[in-house]
């Protein structure tokens, strides 16, 4: 199901000058600016001069924190200083500040406009808000920008961390788009050919700029910015996040929900994203490798995973998360003898196409190798993961989304992650 309106969008050095013309065309006589104490400095400020200038309202609300977190917390600092008054939410800021932003605006029944200050994720133009409520990652439905107005100069000046990070985000589209394939192929999932098109042609041309990223930085930082509010249209428009995030993205949350409860230090998600993407890419590698006679005969071997024993597992690992995990996990427990055998049907019925998918996806080598050109710790010591943590991340991460990827296709085939985890 496509749906959803494109935003206005913009990425050049003249981001203020353009919100300021937007808001003047579209009448809006009060602004909620939403930033923290770093970024205000650096774009808030001269966002809320411009505005002032024409005559337009302008309420700061400036966070503090190091870093801020898209938790309750924040979003209840923001709910404490709105009234209601009618007013269209600016963030500027990147992630958490865009999804703590977008959220509060839709609860407000407010508009909302972007702008960004860092090319670090790709969930700018989207309508959901990655947030961690009661210590669990969820992508909550959010109020979408009805603009974007990104500032050059600002982006190619971001720290080189959060660029990196961007990268990373981007290079996980490898695996997210071959999941939402074999989702659409496999288990009647909604997949748009079109907005994995588009979101391919984007990754591709970044990809293309890396070997020469220092020698052509502004050039690869508009690419990388294009790339990565285009992808948050598409999954606007696909009403999900599928044309973004498979099972990398599965990983990463796993990964960035233990290191919060266990207090190591955060590392950007576009970070963990990339290494995720490495992982997921040596699975394709796995499925590339085995025939039509081999699934056949793994397929024939394979029972059904028991809901109770799954369900056991769920409540073991994630606690007083569970419930949600198994509300999430809900189509999944719930199939049928009947619907297995389906599945397994379709499996071989389709492995041509299938294999297909799988050769669209790089080696592992390849990505750890783009990795290395956008400036992206390969070494998962790094970024502060263990060996248990990938284990874990293969075997349980999955339980945290809920659509059809690699990961679930080898759990129904029976083929293990020892080698990739390892």
């Amino acid at each position: 199901m496509i749906s959803g309106i494109e935003p206005v969008f913009t990425n050049d050095t003249r981001a203020v000058e353009h919100l300021a013309q937007f808001c003047h065309q579209n009448d809006f006589k009060h602004i909620t600016l939403v930033t923290d104490q770093n970024l205000y400095p650096i774009l808030g400020k001269r966002a809320e001069q411009a505005l002032k200038q024409d005559g337009i309202s302008v309420r700061v609300i400036i966070l503090h924190g190091d870093p801020v977190h898209p938790d309750d917390r924040y979003i209840t600092k923001i709910f404490t200083q709105v009234d209601d008054t009618q007013t269209t939410f600016l963030s500027v800021g990147s992630g958490t500040l865009t999804d703590l932003t977008r959220f509060v605006a839709l609860r407000t029944k407010s508009a909302f406009i972007s702008m960004p200050t860092a090319p670090s994720m790709d969930g700018y133009a989207s309508s959901g808000s990655a947030l961690t409520l009661d210590g669990m990652k969820q992508t909550i439905i959010s109020k979408p920008p009805i603009a974007i107005f990104a500032d050059l100069d600002v982006l190619s000046h971001a720290p080189r961390a959060m660029i990196s990070a961007g990268f990373g985000d981007v290079l996980g589209k490898f695996t997210a788009l071959a999941d939402w394939a074999l989702g659409g192929l496999l288990w009647a999932d909604a997949y748009s050919p079109e907005l994995d098109s588009r979101t391919s042609a984007g990754l591709h041309k970044v990809v293309g700029l890396l070997p020469t990223l220092d020698a052509n930085w502004e050039q690869a930082i508009k690419a990388l910015t294009d790339s990565l509010v285009d992808v948050g249209i598409c999954m606007a428009l696909a009403g999900n996040s599928r044309p973004a995030s498979g099972s990398e993205h599965s990983c990463s949350h796993y990964w960035e929900m233990k290191m919060m409860r266990e207090g190591r230090p955060e590392v950007f998600h576009g970070t963990k994203v990339a290494y995720a993407t490495t992982l997921i890419a040596k699975l394709y590698e796995i499925l590339r490798g085995i025939s039509r006679a081999q699934a056949m005969e793994l397929l024939q071997n394979q029972q059904l995973p028991g809901a109770a024993e799954e369900t056991r597992v769920i409540q073991q690992v994630f606690g007083p998360m569970a419930d949600q995990v198994l509300k999430a996990q809900r189509q999944f427990l719930g199939l049928t003898q009947e619907q297995f055998l389906t599945l397994k049907e379709r499996v071989i019925a389709n492995w041509d196409e299938i294999q297909a998918i799988a050769r669209r996806v790089p080696t592992s080598a390849e990505i750890v190798e783009m990795m290395r050109q956008a400036g992206l710790p390969t070494d998962p010591g790094l970024i502060h993961l263990t060996r248990q943590d990938i284990h874990e991340a293969l075997a349980y991460g999955h339980y945290l989304r809920n659509p059809f990827t690699i990961v679930k296709l080898f759990r129904y085939m029976g083929v293990g992650f020892e080698q990739v985890a390892d």
